[in-house]
């Protein structure tokens, strides 16, 4: 999701704002963007490249977030680390009509998640083979850890309080400052597990389910300012700080489709998951100003693999739908939207680059998503163009480490935001 089209809509309303900057008027901006922006994000860069296309076809340890049921494809143990950059916003207002200015913050980690495949090995000897052993799959866990929803905003304002009009003479007489600085955090921690079958009654095809919980931990912290310049020079300060937590809890339902064809498995494969909502409790009424609503969202995907020679085009699209509220007497004013998402992902036979000995770019991926804003107030938005690639290493023919990172373009102001992930398989 791109963060800067938001906030470029609460600089432009900064701007239009009329009176003195308080807590309130900041609130006022940011309870129609609601605490949570992890849903739009998404995580994980082959995710982020492919334009959140992904529910349908994750298969790393991303799925806890994407879909539980694509845990079941996972054959192996993966560790996943994902950093990225973050919103920083800086708004500045006088009643000269200096205009907003935003900027993205020091990057951080992310989101942390580590998989693992409950398989069960045992011996099954015969006559010709007594060293013959059979595994069992009993499906795949997944652990992960979410910092999302971040964003650190700060309105500065500068106004004249003595009815001397609008030029830089008046305000040198008497001026009122004003600054508001708020920090929102949601972090998640989320326990899914996926399992896969083949039912005969469906012809063979693969189908897999899974389930998630998530616990979500809520804080913001406010600091509030204002100084008042008399015409004597001197300065009064006044100064609130205040800080709230709040949690909440949601779940995840996972289903993953693909058919069989002529005993052999179909190109194409469906993936849906719905993540629900959630209230975050705990706060004050100060507190459930700033949107205390996570929004639901249903995703639907679905991805074909195209084989060119020996090379593999993998397409995906996908639809994301979004809630305006999850209970009646919701505070932060969104609006259900929707969003359509589309991701390609080439696979070479043979590596596009190769550092010898090291590691070799295997996969190149482009994506496009749309990037409709909640907020009912706001209107615009910026489309979203995606680019990134896999630097992999390999022993044989088993994937070992990966290193891919991904760029988002905002089509609509050229910003660009990116995202770092490692995975290790073991």
């Amino acid at each position: 999701m791109g963060l800067k089209t938001y906030w470029r809509s609460c600089a432009a309303s900064v701007v239009l704002l009329a009176g003195t900057a308080t807590a309130s008027s900041a609130q006022a901006l940011s309870e129609r963007l609601g605490p949570d922006f992890l849903n739009t994000l998404g995580v994980g860069s082959r995710a982020v490249a492919m334009g959140n296309a992904y529910s349908a076809i994750a298969d790393d340890a991303s799925a806890t977030f994407w879909n539980p049921a694509r845990l079941s494809v996972i054959q192996k143990r993966q560790f996943m680390l994902d950093y990225r950059s973050v919103v920083h916003s800086r708004a500045s207002q006088t009643n000269l009509g200096i205009p907003a200015k935003t900027s993205v913050a020091d990057p951080q980690l992310s989101f942390v998640s580590f998989v693992y495949p409950l398989v069960q090995v045992r011996s099954s000897p015969t006559p010709d083979d007594p060293e013959r052993k059979v595994s069992r799959n009993w499906g795949t866990i997944g652990f992960s850890y979410t910092l999302g929803g971040y964003f650190n905003y700060e309105l500065v304002t500068s106004i004249n309080d003595t009815g001397g009009g609008n030029s830089a003479a008046a305000l040198g007489r008497a001026v009122q400052t004003g600054t508001f600085n708020n920090v929102i955090r949601n972090e998640y921690i989320t326990v899914s597990y996926g399992i896969q079958g083949n039912p005969k009654s469906l012809g063979g095809a693969t189908v897999g389910l899974g389930l998630g919980y998530y616990r979500l931990n809520h804080s913001q912290s406010r600091i509030t300012v204002n100084e008042t310049i008399p015409d004597q020079g001197s300065r009064i300060r006044t100064e609130t700080r205040e800080r709230e937590k709040g949690d909440a809890d949601g779940y995840l339902i996972g289903f993953t489709y693909r058919p069989r064809l002529n005993q052999e498995d179909a190109p194409w494969y469906l993936g849906i998951c719905y993540r629900s909502g959630a209230t975050i409790g705990g706060l004050s009424d100060v507190g459930r100003g700033f949107g205390n609503e996570v929004p639901d969202r249903l995703s639907i995907g679905l991805a074909y693999n195209f084989p060119i020679q020996r090379n593999l085009l993998i397409v995906s699209t996908e639809g994301q739908f979004f809630s305006s509220a999850n209970k009646p007497g919701q505070t932060d004013e969104r609006k259900a939207i929707t969003n359509f998402h589309l991701g390609m992902e080439f696979v070479p036979e043979r590596p596009l680059f190769t550092i010898p000995g090291v590691a070799s770019i295997n996969a190149v991926r482009l994506g496009f998503r749309t990037n409709a804003n909640a907020a009912k107030n706001y209107t615009n938005y910026d489309n979203v163009v995606s680019l990134g690639f896999a630097l992999q290493r390999k022993d044989g023919v088993n994937l070992i480490t990966s290193l891919e990172p991904a760029f988002e373009i905002l089509t609509g102001t050229g910003d660009f935001q990116w995202t770092l992930t490692g995975i290790v398989r073991f």
